[in-house]
């Protein structure tokens, strides 16, 4: 059934894994014809452009998914990963911060948030970014450890020592 859009979306996903992008690109946009601000599918067109080598144009793509709706921080997610990729670490930090906005709640856009400010230059707001990154995550312990991780890469020993306790304070048995 060409009109179910889950149904063509896997398909899509199909090609990719496949490397057929004109097949996947042609199914999308045709899925785009009967919605053309469909934010999931253009998520997905994304991706294709993504995969097959063409960053700028999934950019654009998923500039319009992110126009097209606000409760999904992947488009924006995607757009910074795309820049930095690209070695545009002060694009891809504006983009972080509009995300950071917008989804202050969101661990990932947090996370990513902190990636982009040492990316960019500026650790110590990277690690304020990591700092209320722990917060948020609360005592959740796998993600603790992560953050804790990640501290540790910043060179902050002392902050990764605290994320270690929080973490052993939810799960005091884990290895």
């Amino acid at each position: 059934d060409p009109a179910n859009r889950p149904a063509g979306i896997n398909l899509s996903w199909l090609d990719i894994e496949e490397r057929r992008f004109d097949e996947a690109r042609t199914r999308l946009r045709k899925m785009l014809s009967r919605q053309a601000d469909d934010p999931d599918v253009l998520f997905e067109l994304g991706v294709l452009e993504s995969r097959a080598g063409h960053l700028d144009e999934a950019i654009k793509v998923w500039q319009r998914a992110d126009d097209f709706q606000r409760r999904d921080p992947r488009p924006g997610l995607a757009i910074v990963d795309a820049l930095e990729r690209q070695r545009k670490a002060a694009a891809a930090l504006v983009v972080a911060k509009a995300l950071s906005a917008r989804f202050s709640e969101d661990i990932h856009v947090q996370l990513t948030l902190s990636r982009t400010y040492f990316n960019g230059g500026e650790p110590v707001l990277g690690k304020l970014a990591l700092q209320e990154a722990t917060r948020m995550v609360g005592f959740d312990a796998e993600r603790q450890v992560h953050i804790g991780r990640l501290q540790l890469l910043a060179g902050n020993a002392d902050a990764a020592a605290y994320n270690a306790t929080k973490a052993l304070q939810a799960r005091p048995d884990d290895v």
